[in-house]
């Protein structure tokens, strides 16, 4: 082939080159919206427009004269085919060829030509797209240095009233309304700045949450060249975290309005993991004026809180151990109650109940943890000590009633049946009660059956008891341990009576006024096979048989003979 014809052909080759070049520029302002901005961009297609007409028309020129005679100018374009086929013309409009090609081949590094990130051929572009489309909840945005949008892709975009292609090309500022803008644009320049950022942006439409990251996109020479921004709709996530926000504001609220405090504690160690506050709540916290401060040298040891030992008396430790064993052996959704004691910050004792249940096993089905309410029933405690000295003790002198003294006298009755010994019983009535209430009245009253109290207590030895039965009768239990009770019962009743003879010798003296009292008392031997309800009837006998004699004064019930014997 001759050499005019080879440059025919690489001329075409040239003016295709430059012509592809031409359109993909141009594709690209079109994609941009950049056809009649970016100057230098169509400067360059121009460039190579004509460079493409100038390849163009060289090679029709050549090929002008084929068919035609030399009339019609033949020897001319044969001079133009000699003098344009040599090696060197070949040479060069190759090049120039292989030139076009290349640069051409270089398309995708027309980005900062275009201004805008590197440009898509068909096949990535759909590669890229059908990626972005894949991202759950996830739209992606690619833009430029001015902020216009080169590809938008993700399907919530539709739902919030924006057509993803029609976004494609133009500026972020043209796209959205001004609030909009105003929120997200500082965060958009930031990106094509250099700086990642991450922010928060909810739909004035429909209300949806989207997380929003903004990252530079950088091409191979690491420069930027726009940015990449993906919005990930998370309402779902944020809804469900507000829900346990919820319920963890709400558990807080329980457990900061409720007096108790909840723990989960290690069976093998006993340590606190956690507390819904601190111990020393339960304990009595100190004030900010320091009325109720503990002295340094009272304070909790550092770590003293990390166990539910904290500040328990010594004597309840061994309860507390036995619960938590106890606990580790119980049955899901089983609970075990134990109350103890503790020392309050000021040092008083302090009763808490513990309510423990399991709260999580190991993979043998060990108990590893236990849940655990501690409540301060200090009240409660009390309340019912209250109520069981109301039931066994009389609330003005504090003796105990005739239901103790009955359990009392039973007791001495057993034990005298098993050692051969017998316990005495003394009934004492006041003699001269009733014209104290008659004068002074009953104020009066009760401060001498309080004195009397005192005084009859004050002569009874340590094993002794005494009861207040009635208004103005007191039982005295002698544990006297008579191995001969015929020969000693006399001069037992004669020294009691005696030691309470002298008790009550002298006036008691109530705002300003003497009052003078004196007893008059029924005895009786606690024997085998008796009850307790019977020796108190036949106490109570024997003093009658006392007062009627003249008050003052001691009898003594014989059970043998069923009389009653008179002891001065």
């Amino acid at each position: 082939m001759s050499g005019w014809l080879w440059v025919v052909i690489l001329n075409v080759i040239t003016a295709s080159a430059y012509l592809g070049i031409v359109l993909f520029i141009v594709r690209g302002l079109r994609r941009t919206a950049q056809l009649r901005k970016n100057r230098l961009a169509l400067a360059t297609a121009a460039i190579f427009t004509t460079c493409a007409a100038h390849h163009v028309l060289h090679a029709v020129h050549l090929l002008a004269g084929a068919g035609h005679g030399e009339h019609t100018g033949g020897g001319t374009i044969a001079i133009m085919r000699e003098s344009m086929g040599g090696g060197l013309d070949v040479v060069v409009t190759l090049s120039t060829a292989l030139a076009g090609v290349l640069y051409l081949g270089m398309r995708r590094s027309y980005g900062p030509l275009l201004r805008s990130p590197a440009m898509f051929d068909d096949a990535s572009e759909a590669r890229y797209r059908q990626l972005a489309a894949n991202l759950p909840h996830t739209t992606v945005f690619i833009v430029d240095r001015d902020l216009r949008f080169v590809l938008v892709e993700g399907a919530d975009l539709v739902a919030e009233g924006y057509d993803p292609r029609r976004m494609e090309g133009k500026l972020l500022e043209d796209t959205v309304p001004p609030a909009v803008l105003a929120h997200i644009e500082p965060y958009y320049r930031a990106a094509v700045a250099g700086e990642e950022s991450s922010f928060d942006s909810v739909s004035a439409g429909t209300g949806r949450v989207f997380q929003v990251r903004a990252r530079p996109l950088r091409d191979e020479a690491d420069a930027i060249v726009g940015a990449m921004v993906l919005s990930e709709d998370v309402t779902a996530e944020r809804e469900a975290r507000a829900e346990l926000d919820r319920a963890r504001a709400f558990r807080d609220a329980v457990l900061t309005a409720s007096p108790d405090i909840a723990t989960v504690v290690d069976v093998d160690t006993g340590r606190v993991n956690w507390a819904s506050r601190s111990l020393c709540a339960l304990l009595g916290s100190p004030t900010t004026d320091g009325a109720a401060r503990r002295n340094d040298a009272d304070a909790p040891p550092d770590g003293a809180e990390d166990s539910l030992d904290f500040a328990v008396v010594p004597e309840d430790l061994p309860i507390v151990a036995a619960a938590d064993q106890d606990a580790a052996s119980l049955a899901d959704g089983e609970t075990l109650t134990t109350q103890y004691r503790v020392r309050g910050l000021s040092g008083e004792t302090r009763w808490l109940s513990r309510r423990t249940t399991p709260f999580r096993r190991g993979p043998s089905g060990e108990v590893l943890q236990v849940l655990s309410v501690l409540r301060e029933v200090t009240d409660v405690v009390e309340a019912e000590r209250a109520l069981e000295r109301a039931a066994l003790q009389d609330p003005l002198t504090g003796l105990p009633n005739r239901m103790l003294l009955l359990d009392r006298i039973g007791s001495a009755i057993d034990r005298g049946a098993r050692i051969g010994t017998a316990a005495v019983v003394l009934f004492c009535d006041l003699d001269g009660f009733k014209s104290v209430n008659d004068s002074g009245g009953h104020a009066a009253g009760d401060a001498v059956l309080v004195e009397v109290a005192r005084r009859l207590r004050a002569v009874l030895r340590t094993d002794d008891f005494i009861a207040r039965v009635g208004g103005d009768e007191f039982v005295l239990v002698l544990d006297a341990q008579m191995e001969d009770p015929a020969s000693d019962a006399d001069g037992l009743a004669g020294s009691v009576s005696a030691r309470i003879r002298a008790a009550l010798s002298s006036a008691i003296e109530f705002e300003g006024q003497q009052y003078e009292v004196s007893a008059s008392i029924g005895m009786v031997l606690a024997r085998r096979g008796a009850t307790a309800q019977d020796v108190l009837r036949d106490a109570d006998s024997a003093m009658y048989r006392a007062k009627q004699r003249g008050k003052d004064r001691v009898e003594l019930f014989d059970d043998s003979q069923e009389v009653v014997a008179s002891v001065e």
